[in-house]
């Protein structure tokens, strides 16, 4: 019979205080299958989100105010909206953005977090919490404690609990990698990740490509360190009540991609280019490109001005509806356009929820990133550069293909799922 543990996980984003599902559902999962088994607790950060994307919280959970974010993004917001309404204030405006830009390569420099400007104000809250984590391990007998990033700035308090709790074990959760981002050029925030991996007993990645890099690059096996990859997935849960269709009803190809977007050059997910191409193909009057997820922006109603018809931008839905619209498309598109070190490791957090759907996936980027060589290794769909010519080519083969768009890949899909892989984790915390 295994031992039951009492268990701390430390994450900065959860329902309902996270702008998004994407960012929580690794955690989330992770909480509720170690709740089968152990007595589970959890902080995370209050902020100025709400949302419970239709989802229960079965574990006890504290949630721990972060005034600093509060406060910047309430001024950045009515800054914002209230200098625009005012031309003549237009010099305070791009005052405050130089501003916000001067900090984030400053943090960007102090944290090297993926997002940059959230490791000052993680960092900050890291600090807050420690006498709440403290009394939660005193009172709760706490034997182990799990803590999420990004933000990897929250790694700090491993320093902090090791001091005071040497004989706790500490599990590292990477959602993302830190320093692999960009190829480990910051040596400051380099050696602070090699700091803590000391500290640290057990390490889960979310891939093979950050396990093998993480045990090569700080010699994780010669300092007895334990590392698994538990890779993301679909929730088969989520799922079980969506009937899946082989057929969509519109006359037009249907090509979506849920979740998030962003025009600006440094984005991971620009569609510019693929807009761009699509803009310029002489047969697009053949399809409907949906974005769904996203908010509407200059940069949005421009395109739907340029596009008309041929092109829906949708809010935020929930869980269930993006499966619906999954359910509706012929094509569902994944982009990484953003050329770095990153590649290697991308698989977005959609990615999973399209191989359920059946559906034939469309992968724009380099061809190392990760999520192209598995739609190729998987026989999963289509992949192309993020160039306009390379995606009319896409294009052309897509509508070559338009009377059986239907993905004949063999695979056993139920291995994508967040529980099979989950299924790893309680042994592997028990180790």
């Amino acid at each position: 019979m295994n031992k039951i543990n009492n268990i701390l996980i430390i994450t900065y984003n959860m329902i309902p205080y996270s702008p998004n599902w994407g960012g929580c559902q690794r955690v989330y999962y992770f909480a509720k299958e170690l709740s089968k088994t152990n007595n589970v607790f959890m902080i995370s950060a209050k902020k100025n989100y709400y949302g419970d994307f239709g989802q229960e919280i079965p574990f006890e959970i504290y949630y721990i105010e972060n005034y600093i974010e509060t406060f910047y993004r309430e001024k950045k917001t009515n800054s914002y909206f209230h200098y625009n309404k005012n031309k003549g204030r237009k010099l305070i405006e791009k005052l405050l953005n130089s501003l916000g830009n001067i900090y984030k390569k400053i943090d960007k420099f102090l944290f090297n977090e993926p997002n940059p400007g959230i490791g000052f104000i993680a960092f900050i809250w890291t600090r807050k919490i420690k006498n709440k984590v403290f009394q939660i391990i005193e009172q709760n007998n706490i034997n182990k404690v799990l803590i999420s990033g990004p933000p990897f700035s929250i790694f700090h308090i491993v320093k902090i609990i090791k001091k005071r709790f040497p004989n706790i074990e500490i599990i590292l959760d990477y959602r993302d990698p830190w320093n692999f981002w960009n190829n480990l050029n910051n040596k400051i925030t380099t050696n602070r990740e090699k700091k803590y991996l000391r500290f640290t007993d057990k390490i889960i990645s979310p891939n093979e490509n950050l396990t093998k890099d993480l045990n090569d690059s700080f010699s994780l096996s010669s300092l007895r360190k334990k590392i698994i990859t538990i890779r993301n997935g679909y929730s088969e849960e989520s799922w079980k009540n969506i009937k899946i269709n082989k057929e969509t009803s519109n006359d037009k190809i249907i090509i979506s991609h849920i979740g998030s977007i962003g025009f600006k050059d440094s984005g991971y997910r620009n569609p510019t280019e693929f807009l761009k191409a699509f803009y310029n193909y002489e047969k697009n009057y053949e399809f409907l490109i949906r974005f769904i997820g996203v908010d509407r922006d200059k940069y949005t109603n421009s395109y739907k001005k340029l596009l008309g018809e041929k092109i829906e931008f949708i809010e935020r839905v929930d869980q269930q509806k993006s499966f619906e619209y999954m359910l509706q498309s012929d094509i569902l598109l994944l982009l990484h356009t953003e050329k770095s070190n990153a590649n290697k490791y991308v698989y977005t957090g959609k990615f999973f929820d399209y191989i359920r759907s059946g559906r034939i996936i469309l992968g724009i980027g380099d061809d190392n990133v990760l999520f192209n060589k598995m739609i190729k290794k998987y026989d999963l769909g289509f992949t192309t550069r993020n160039e306009k010519e390379e995606i009319k080519k896409a294009l052309d083969l897509i509508l070559k293909h338009k009377n059986r768009l239907i993905r004949n890949s063999d695979i056993d899909i139920y291995k994508f799922s967040r529980e099979y892989q989950n299924n790893k984790l309680i042994p592997f915390i028990n180790k």
